[in-house]
């Protein structure tokens, strides 16, 4: 759907992330769907999870069929995040993940795994944070804030078919 971005100087970007509703507690964790489905699994350990293995085995678990799930693992205290994400159509981890972070900070703050509205979440890839108000099946007024920098230049040629 639409998403208003903007500038915040530097190299930080806002952007604002649709109303989320419906979360629900699965038997693997918090079921989720910030624009795309995502489930939350909390662990004491990011570092030691595999999260490849681990990941697919949840994104293609009959409980999620037949699209599947993004799987979040999240490690947290009472005012941050890490999260490592397993990203369904990329089929690997990705260094950070927008909705992922979004589901993320949402699942620990309504499970009161977090105390804070404007959290920090660590990523492979940086540092992001979100701010959102909970409601009474999800959140909304959710804003994404993070950098956002250039990674990757390059061409492709595509023959026809004759």
């Amino acid at each position: 759907g639409p998403h208003k971005a903007r500038s915040l100087g530097d190299d930080q970007i806002e952007i604002s992330i649709s109303d989320v509703h419906g979360v629900k507690k699965t038997g693997d964790g918090i079921a989720i769907n910030t624009g795309v489905p995502h489930l939350v699994v909390f662990t004491d350990d990011t570092d030691n999870i595999d999260v490849v293995s681990e990941g697919r085995r949840l994104r293609y678990s009959q409980l999620y069929a037949p699209d599947g799930v993004n799987v979040d693992f999240v490690q947290h205290d009472r005012d941050s995040i890490k999260v490592r994400t397993y990203e369904r159509g990329v089929e690997d981890e990705t260094l950070a993940c927008g909705t992922g972070v979004t589901a993320s900070v949402i699942a620990a703050a309504i499970t009161g795994k977090i105390v804070t509205d404007n959290p920090v979440v660590n990523v492979r890839g940086g540092t992001l944070s979100v701010s959102y108000t909970l409601t009474a099946d999800g959140a909304k007024d959710i804003l994404l804030r993070g950098p956002a920098t250039f990674v990757f230049s390059g061409e492709i040629e595509i023959q026809s078919a004759k």
